[in-house]
């Protein structure tokens, strides 16, 4: 239980530190000094800096899907699902608490051998991250042929607007991922033709 406890916060402060400045800004040495373990419990854990950087990439993955699946059981148009989307990550972010996708600026900054070793899993939470919208789109208007394309459209609209939002932290990037989701709504209903699917 106790090791069990250890290495989830380890994670849990690692996590934090990756998000908020960055894999390579962030040091083995700071983590334990922030976690308050020894070098070789936090070695124990996780063998390497890499391997932590795996178990990172999956538990904000496991939040991102929890959140997005909160955001769609609560929806009731898939306009309002894209809506709740970009109003909560304002709400993060004036709370100092989303630094853009976690995923696409991991993936920046590594050089060639690391993105090799961290490729598999991020290929399969883009995947699984275009499957989602996919099914937030099938469930308000049934499949269609235009499924693909809305779900490219929001992972196109979503990265550029958080990642300049982490760059520059300023909050009109929140704001224009806000309308351009809502652009993106209108977008797939003009282009199935169909009203929206009661719930």
């Amino acid at each position: 239980m106790i090791e069990s406890n250890t290495r989830e916060k380890i994670l849990k402060k690692a996590s934090d530190l990756f998000y908020s400045q960055g894999f390579n800004n962030t040091g083995m040495d700071e983590i334990t000094r922030i976690v308050g373990v020894k070098k070789p419990a936090l070695y124990y854990h996780f063998e390497s800096k890499n391997s932590l950087g795996l178990a990172y990439i999956e538990y904000r993955s496991t939040i991102l899907f929890e959140m997005l699946e909160s955001l769609l059981k609560k929806a009731k148009t898939f306009d309002q699902y894209l809506s709740y989307w970009s109003t909560s990550l304002i709400m993060l972010a004036k709370r100092d608490e989303f630094f853009g996708c976690p995923f696409t600026a991991f993936s920046s900054e590594l050089d060639i051998a690391e993105r090799n070793y961290f490729a598999k899993t991020l290929r399969s939470v883009e995947t699984e991250w275009l499957s989602f919208q996919e099914r937030a789109f099938i469930k308000f208007y049934g499949k269609s042929n235009q499924t693909k394309r809305i779900a490219d459209k929001i992972l196109i609209v979503h990265t550029g607007c958080v990642m300049l939002y982490r760059a520059s932290r300023d909050l009109k990037y929140l704001k224009q991922l806000k309308s351009g989701f809502a652009e993106v709504a209108l977008d797939a209903h003009n282009l199935t033709n169909l009203p929206t699917k009661k719930i």
